[in-house]
């Protein structure tokens, strides 16, 4: 069982972002947090950042996470544009992380939103993400790198996107078409999704078969996601139990909000307690 949870990487690296107030107040300082946590899962993944990220202050987050024995994923955007580049030119804190991934874990997962836009063509959006996905994985590829890439079922917001339904999804895999991609599947996206009538709320197998990396939380009676385990809207047990058939090893990964829920209770409980109650599913599951 490898289970792990997100964290900003400007919280874990103490780059003093106002926004990391809550984490500090809820968690306590980055160490004293991973040295908890590291009792209680195995992965720490850096929560969605921008091309604009600091590569000083990733390398950072990363290295603290390693040196509390934990593995890492990343949850990195995808790039506009990205030929012509390495892959270290495309995210340059590769630099220093890939000589040191063997060293601290088989391979890093990335998980990669496609590109989506305010107002514009869908299609064209697919046919770019298609495009800088196979480029980098062609990088990944040609040079062996430990990577791996989940392209996630992202939740409707009112964007375009191409990447809202299975369809989308196993579409944009289908013509990357490469060993080195598969789907993230976002158990909250999913469901709010279906809760919209955008999708059936249930994947079929060919799309099941295609995931190697998840997003797991809850979804609050007003329809917030990124929510703590504690309103068993999400069917937990049901999609974990479709994992299983398909014989599913990656990650099961809570990726909470706690801005969306400090309130409602304690922030350090409400996290380990989400902890506990997906190990507790993933073990009932699995006997």
């Amino acid at each position: 069982m490898k289970t792990g949870l997100s964290l900003p990487y400007t919280y874990l690296s103490e780059s003093t972002v106002k926004t990391d107030e809550i984490f500090i107040s809820g968690l306590g300082i980055p160490d004293r947090a991973l040295t908890e946590l590291s009792s209680k899962i195995e992965y720490i993944e850096l929560s969605n950042f921008s091309t604009l990220a600091s590569t000083e202050h990733i390398v950072s987050a990363v290295r603290k996470i390693w040196k509390h024995g934990l593995k890492v994923s990343l949850h990195p955007s995808l790039p506009l544009d990205v030929h012509g580049k390495s892959l270290t030119g495309i995210y340059p804190w590769l630099n220093d992380l890939l000589p040191e991934i063997n060293t601290n874990q088989d391979e890093l997962m990335l998980n990669i939103h496609a590109l989506a836009a305010i107002e514009g063509d869908e299609e064209q959006l697919r046919k770019d993400t298609i495009r800088n996905l196979t480029y980098i994985n062609e990088l990944i590829l040609k040079n062996t790198y430990p990577l791996k890439i989940a392209v996630e079922l992202n939740r409707s917001k009112g964007e375009v996107d191409p990447c809202t339904t299975y369809e989308g999804v196993m579409d944009i895999c289908k013509q990357v078409n490469s060993p080195c991609l598969g789907i993230g599947w976002d158990f909250g996206h999913t469901y709010a999704n279906y809760q919209n009538n955008l999708i059936l709320r249930v994947p079929k197998e060919n799309f099941i078969e295609k995931i190697i990396h998840t997003h797991i939380y809850d979804i609050s009676p007003e329809g917030k996601t990124h929510w703590p385990l504690t309103m068993s809207v999400v069917p937990l047990e049901e999609y974990l139990e479709l994992l299983k058939r398909v014989n599913y090893n990656g990650i099961y990964m809570l990726e909470l909000q706690p801005g969306r829920f400090s309130e409602y209770g304690n922030l350090k409980e409400l996290i380990f307690s989400s902890i506990d109650v997906l190990k507790t599913a993933i073990k009932k599951i699995n006997n």
